[in-house]
């Protein structure tokens, strides 16, 4: 996970409900000029019963198709897990949205005219 989103800042551990949406913004490049925005759906801690330092998000489509994680047992799902201080590229819907303007601005500066 890239945690360089310059400005934008992620959420805290206690800022997290469960249950609650989340954003992963990552990055394909080093200048941070390529995002990715990924809808997450806060699961909780202990959810597999292995880990409980672990924070755990589950992948909207999946959450919102076949319900929560360990409910589904078939089909594709993503879950995600980090420790408490690996929420570097994890955002409210509003610091996302800041982090993809300054996006913009970064390519504004680095991209030549009329290319996206």
């Amino acid at each position: 996970m890239n945690d360089s989103h310059l400005y934008a800042e992620p959420i805290e551990v206690f800022e997290l409900r469960q249950g609650d949406l989340y954003f992963m913004l990552n990055y394909f490049d080093e200048d941070l000029l390529i995002p990715e925005l990924q809808t997450l759906v806060f699961l909780g801690r202990e959810v597999t019963g292995e880990n409980v330092s672990l924070l755990y998000f589950q992948d909207i489509e999946s959450y919102t198709i076949r319900g929560p994680y360990p409910n589904f047992t078939d089909g594709p799902g993503d879950i995600f897990h980090c420790t408490d201080d690996q929420l570097g590229c994890i955002f409210r819907l509003d610091k996302a949205v800041s982090a993809l303007q300054n996006c913009v601005k970064r390519r504004e500066k680095m991209m030549p005219k009329g290319s996206s």
